[in-house]
């Protein structure tokens, strides 16, 4: 890939590449945990000084619900997926929870 990518462009290669790690998941037995609304190394002091991924990390409103409906539609109800959903954002516990009821397996 080069050139420019239009922010649609880059959402729809965002969403199908996490597909294909939910199918590589169920393929190699391994659990996939997503983080929706994680805003990464909020702290420019920290990240300029220890570099990524050393903390500062905080929520984000983010509807990702729907942000997770073509990956549900794709494989959400294959017995062989095992998603953990973690989210900073306490307040998202009812979106969680419907989530969890609408795909668990009997």
């Amino acid at each position: 890939m080069s050139g420019e990518f239009s922010p649609e462009q880059a959402e729809v290669f965002r969403a199908q590449m996490l597909t294909e790690m939910a199918k590589m998941s169920c393929e190699d037995g391994l659990v996939m945990q997503i983080h929706p609304g994680s805003r990464r190394n909020h702290s420019n002091k920290i990240f300029s000084q220890f570099g990524l991924d050393k903390g500062f990390d905080i929520p984000g409103r983010t509807d990702y619900v729907s942000a997770l409906k073509p990956l549900l539609d794709e494989v959400g109800l294959r017995t062989d997926l095992t998603i953990i959903l973690f989210t900073l954002d306490e307040t998202a516990i009812r979106e969680n929870w419907l989530l969890w009821q609408a795909f668990i397996q009997p």
